[in-house]
């Protein structure tokens, strides 16, 4: 992907993702003691007990085996469930999909899953959010969201993996139905003509 904010919203980082490079992997993996995925410890790995998540983790299952030799086992659970394991720090890994409540970056940078169930920290990272949160020049604001997320990237502490696209058909007699970067309706302004 091209980092967290996704395409459609001010700030994304079109180019800002992690390259694929299943060769880097292995040479870090090996720098760490794991050549070849030997001796890789344990990981505890969940996911929401629904279809894409299901797909998604079956994919990253069979990736990290062919490519860095390392079996890790996810578990589906119910959400509840999910939840309950993230508050008490015990999962690895976790695939959890954000969608924006509103189309500014800060719905993705300030209020994530990964700062508050991953422990991740970093006061830049922090700063520049928050700073962007108070500037009134949208430039200067989209700039300090686009250096946030290059932290985000750099230190990895989620992996955006992929944004969802939903499509939609409508009849010839409904229009002005907007389309927007947030999985709402808003029906307000919508026309539905006599058919």
């Amino acid at each position: 992907t091209g980092g967290l904010v996704p395409p459609g919203m001010p700030a994304h980082l079109r180019d800002g993702g992690l390259p694929y490079d299943p060769a880097a992997a292995r040479a870090l993996l090996a720098e760490a003691g794991y050549a070849d995925g030997k001796g890789f410890p344990k990981v505890t790995a969940v996911f929401i007990a629904d279809p894409s998540p299901q797909q998604i983790s079956r994919f990253l299952q069979a990736q990290w085996r062919e490519n860095l030799g390392i079996d890790i086992s996810w578990q589906p659970r119910p959400w509840s469930d999910v939840i309950r394991l993230l508050q008490d720090g015990e999962p690895d890994l976790w695939i959890l999909g954000w969608s924006a409540d509103y189309p500014d970056p800060d719905n993705f940078l300030r209020v994530s899953d990964f700062r508050v169930n991953g422990g991740w920290q970093n006061a830049d990272y922090d700063r520049l959010v928050e700073k962007g949160r108070q500037v009134t020049d949208q430039n200067e604001r989209l700039a300090l969201y686009r250096r946030a997320e290059k932290l985000l990237i750099a230190e990895v502490p989620i992996l955006p993996l992929l944004y969802k696209r939903f499509h939609l058909l409508l009849q010839p007699w409904i229009s002005q139905y907007p389309i927007l970067p947030v999985v709402r309706n808003f029906w307000k302004d919508v026309v539905i003509e006599p058919h």
